[in-house]
């Protein structure tokens, strides 16, 4: 399985430890906070079983949480990430492979919630003044 951690994320290292259940039965899953849903930002829904049915920026009003960029591929679902992202447009947010990965061919992913956890996305300075407070 491949740990991926977007780079302009800033977080408390137990969201890792909150991770560790999902790595260890090599699930795919995304972490997310529920306390915030940005309009920017890439939000996910849950189905009835609990697993991510929809991963999106343009999830409106019905959003559970924010991916906040800290996400595990299971190994068996690596080749079906990586078909999806090679046909995303170079514009794409990254996260947009595993949207229609969800999307077409019903990848199984898992919400990890890390909502107890400090965690900001260094996107503006009052992102980075969010992050350097906490440092």
């Amino acid at each position: 399985g491949v740990l991926w951690m977007n780079g302009d994320v800033v977080f408390d290292p137990a969201i890792l430890d909150a991770l560790r259940p999902a790595v260890a039965a090599d699930r795919t899953a995304v972490c997310g906070n529920t306390a915030t849903t940005a309009d920017e930002e890439v939000k996910y829904t849950v189905d009835d079983r609990g697993l991510v049915a929809e991963l999106s920026k343009t999830i409106r009003g019905r959003a559970l949480g924010e991916a906040i960029g800290i996400n595990y591929v299971a190994g068996r679902d690596k080749a079906t990430l990586v078909s999806h992202l090679a046909a995303c447009d170079e514009q794409d947010y990254f996260e947009r492979g595993l949207e229609t990965a969800i999307a077409v061919d019903g990848l199984e992913v898992s919400p990890v919630d890390i909502t107890a956890h400090f965690a900001v996305e260094v996107d503006f300075p009052d992102d980075l003044e969010r992050a350097n407070a906490r440092g």
